[in-house]
Parts: C-alpha cells; sequence; structure tokens
C-alpha cells in the first residue's frame, strides 16, 4: 500500500499545536496533584463552564495538571495604561485535592469574576489567571487583580495578557 505524504497545511497545522502545547523551556518544578484528567473529566469540566477548552490547555492539563511552573515570569498591559510584571504561583489542575483546584476555584470565586471567564491559575498575592469562554475572546488569558475588584464583577480589573494559553506559556520568562 502506497503511503501518501500529509498535505503541507496540515503538517504545518500539526506542528504548531504540537509546537505551542508546550514550551521546551517551561517545566512543571512542583506538582500541584499526582493524577491527570482523562478526557471524560476535561468534558465535565467543558460543561461546567460552559465552552470547550483549546487543545493547548486540554494537552496541560492531560500532561501536567496544574504545578508550579519555571520559568514564571509575564508582563502585560494593565488597564492604566502601564506595563506589569508578574508571575504565576502555581496553575491550577482538574483534581479534587484541596489546593489548586480548578474546580473548588470556580466556585470560590463565580460572584466575583465576570461569567464569561474561569480561573486556570494564581501569583503569590492572591490575584488570578484568567481564560476567557466567550465567543470574541475565546481561549485569550487575563489578569485579574483582586485589589480592583467590584461589586458585581466587572472587566474594569482585567487586563489581557496573551491571546491563548499557548501563547501565554511561550511568554514566560526567568526575568521578573
Amino acid at each position: 500500500m502506497a503511503r501518501f505524504p500529509l498535505p503541507l497545511v496540515l503538517v504545518c497545522c500539526w506542528r504548531i499545536i504540537e509546537n505551542a502545547q508546550f514550551s521546551p523551556k517551561m517545566n512543571i518544578v512542583e506538582a500541584i496533584c499526582d493524577s491527570r484528567p482523562d478526557d471524560a473529566e476535561i468534558s465535565r469540566f467543558e460543561g461546567t463552564i460552559g465552552a470547550a477548552l483549546p487543545e493547548s490547555y486540554r494537552a496541560f492539563l492531560r500532561t501536567h495538571n496544574g504545578g508550579q511552573p519555571k520559568p514564571s515570569t509575564f508582563s502585560f498591559m494593565a488597564n492604566g495604561g502601564e506595563r506589569e510584571n508578574d508571575s504565576v504561583q502555581y496553575f491550577f489542575g482538574l483534581h479534587s485535592g484541596r489546593i489548586g483546584s480548578s474546580e473548588k476555584k470556580l466556585a470560590i470565586y463565580r460572584n466575583r469574576i465576570p461569567d464569561d471567564f474561569f480561573p486556570i491559575g494564581t501569583d503569590s498575592f492572591g490575584n488570578l489567571l484568567l481564560m476567557a469562554t466567550g465567543n470574541e475572546s475565546h481561549g485569550k488569558i487575563y489578569f485579574w487583580d483582586h485589589e480592583q475588584e467590584s461589586e458585581p464583577p466587572t472587566l474594569k480589573n482585567i487586563s489581557l495578557i496573551e491571546t491563548s494559553f499557548a501563547a501565554f506559556i511561550a511568554s514566560l520568562s526567568a526575568q521578573r
């Protein structure tokens, strides 16, 4: 049987997905749990948040399921127009543990963050990293500043960090 090469578009797309899933420079240096979710658990969480997760984030959960990354520093333009640096203390995962559970964090913050977001991680000051689930912002990563929190939740304390989880992981650096 003759083997036909994949069309160039598929090869290029696969390489982008494969390379974007995890930055070769980012490692999880401290795990928050020993378990890894299967597709059924990830699908159940997608039902909870009401949106499909981007493939790069699904792959991250299946491989690492949260934890403390190294490098961990990122920068973003705050809503006031100034550039800020921060670092990821740890990413949340899909597990039933006490620390770093995405589902438990979602329950805690559900009424404190806008509806089209869910928490994926935290810094060491209690601020959150959010992933957007809305149509126009789906998969984008945001910084949620707890010191600027308002009731009801608004976008005033939320700043865009990156356009995707893969881009966010690739942007992490060791500099603070």
